[in-house]
């Protein structure tokens, strides 16, 4: 009897001092013993090419679309593309074992990271961009501010798109900051037919039309990965205790204030979109990951399911005190999904901080089970690298197209979504570091398909293959202003 008294005993020490990153079934930064026993079973769905600990970049979903294909696919291209990048060929360091796969502050590059800014490559007067993997950035952020090249420039973007230019504070008061990069597919595509020029643009997309390449044999010139196009959040880390959770970078952080000097700060990965045209996906995989410590659900504050901290969420939050009285995602309780509140420069402080909640759980259905799958890589990854940070970062979920089609020269907006799935009218694909006050209504597809290309006119807007980029594109000098700007 003693001896199971005692046992028990030894159990309750080993949980009550459990360390935040020890080798447990649930992600690093989670630290509830509640969490711990409703861990979601490690599944993979079923998928047909489960993902591995490999820098290779999939080219295409394995065998038929499905959802389970798709998610796997998803965090494929995650893994491969958060590989620690070698800065002379923006590839993967093939040199890097996988026992270093997140390798906490760690502050090197990955692979997306070295592709090209959008700015780089759509610049102003239509000046053709420089080379693929050019030593020394061209951006416009850092000419404009004339920042040394391997930093990044973070603060430019930290507005979301269609709130009228609303944006996000976390629990520090720091600003949400977003950048925007291509692969080299796409950039190769947009390179080689000028389509950084507008005047160029308006004329292609008629006649060939506007068509990313996939990776097929069609295509081979551009590559053989399909293009892919990236959207990141990141956000300032004051507190040095917190980066071992982070994938982090060091980057020049320029504020609304544009007098103000920009200040080199460590800043952490807390919301990646990955999207990928394939053949077998002509209007793009679209993937979204986050960090599993940006919010709660509203499912996980009923059950009381709560982690030991959130990055934009405070669970202590007083509505006396708070800007915003602590109403989820800064919402009045009058206000309905299809007329969010935004919040305002003249009203609002920039430093005030939101509570954010995902008004969507984690899937965890038998046809897209996120949890299963996301549990399931999470191992993975421990077996490798216990300490990885990306054992911190969930995939949300997988929009996908289940009617593929391809879109004809000369197509104008609104192209179509392909029957999307999972269905928007049941389950909606939203990351709440970029979607955070649309989270119940718009899908990636009801936005993408009005992308158009750079034209004057908006009345019939010709189509520019669901990517927004084009529309970033200007029209070069006249010859003769670009003449007297030379001398």
């Amino acid at each position: 009897m003693r001896t199971l008294i005692l046992t028990v005993l030894i159990a309750i020490i080993v949980v009550l001092f459990l360390p935040l990153d020890s080798t447990t079934h649930f992600p690093a930064g989670v630290t509830s013993v509640v969490a711990a026993s409703t861990a979601p079973n490690s599944s993979t769905g079923g998928c047909q090419a489960p993902p591995a600990l490999s820098y290779i970049i999939p080219s295409d979903i394995a065998a038929n679309n499905s959802q389970a294909n798709v998610n796997c696919m998803a965090w494929q291209d995650f893994i491969a593309l958060n590989w620690q990048a070698s800065q002379s060929s923006c590839e993967a360091d093939t040199a890097v074992p996988a026992s270093k796969f997140g390798q906490p502050n760690n502050t090197a590059p990955v692979v997306w990271e070295t592709y090209k800014e959008v700015s780089e490559v759509f610049r102003d007067n239509a000046v053709p961009p420089s080379a693929w993997c050019s030593q020394g950035s061209e951006s416009a952020l850092h000419r404009s501010h004339g920042m040394p090249a391997g930093y990044k420039i973070l603060g430019t973007e930290f507005t979301q798109p269609g709130t009228n230019g609303a944006w996000l504070t976390d629990q520090n008061g720091n600003l949400t900051l977003y950048e925007i990069r291509l692969n080299k597919d796409e950039f190769n595509y947009i390179n080689t037919n000028q389509l950084y020029s507008a005047p160029i643009q308006q004329v292609f997309a008629k006649e060939p039309g506007i068509n990313l390449p996939d990776g097929t044999a069609k295509f081979a010139q551009y590559g053989k990965t399909g293009s892919m196009e990236f959207k990141a959040s990141w956000v300032e880390l004051p507190d040095p205790s917190k980066w071992r959770y982070f994938k982090t970078s060091k980057a020049y952080v320029v504020g609304p204030d544009r007098k103000a000097p920009p200040r080199l700060v460590t800043v952490g990965l807390v919301g990646l979109h990955i999207i990928h045209k394939t053949a077998k996906a002509p209007q793009f995989v679209w993937a979204t990951f986050e960090h599993v410590n940006n919010a709660p659900s509203t499912a996980d504050i009923q059950n009381n399911e709560l982690l030991a901290w959130y990055t934009y969420y405070n669970r202590n939050c007083d509505p006396r005190t708070d800007h915003y009285h602590c109403s989820p995602n800064a919402q009045a309780h009058s206000k309905s999904p299809e007329h969010p509140l935004f919040p305002q420069q003249a009203v609002d402080p920039y430093v005030a901080a939101m509570q954010v909640v995902r008004e969507n759980p984690i899937n965890n259905t038998t046809v897209d089970d996120i949890a299963g799958l996301n549990q399931w890589v999470w191992d993975l990854i421990r077996q490798s690298n216990p300490k990885s940070v990306f054992l911190n970062y969930q995939l949300v979920d997988v929009s996908w197209s289940s009617a593929p089609a391809s879109v004809p020269p000369g197509s104008h907006i609104p192209l179509t979504a392909g029957n999307p799935v999972p269905n928007p009218g049941t389950q909606k694909v939203a990351n709440t570091t970029m979607e955070t006050y649309f989270q119940n209504t718009n899908t990636c597809l009801d936005c993408h398909a009005s992308a158009p290309i750079a034209a004057a006119s908006k009345t019939k807007a010709l189509a520019s293959d669901y990517s927004f980029l084009f529309s970033r594109a200007s029209a070069p000098l006249p010859a003769k202003v670009a003449s007297s700007a030379k001398k």
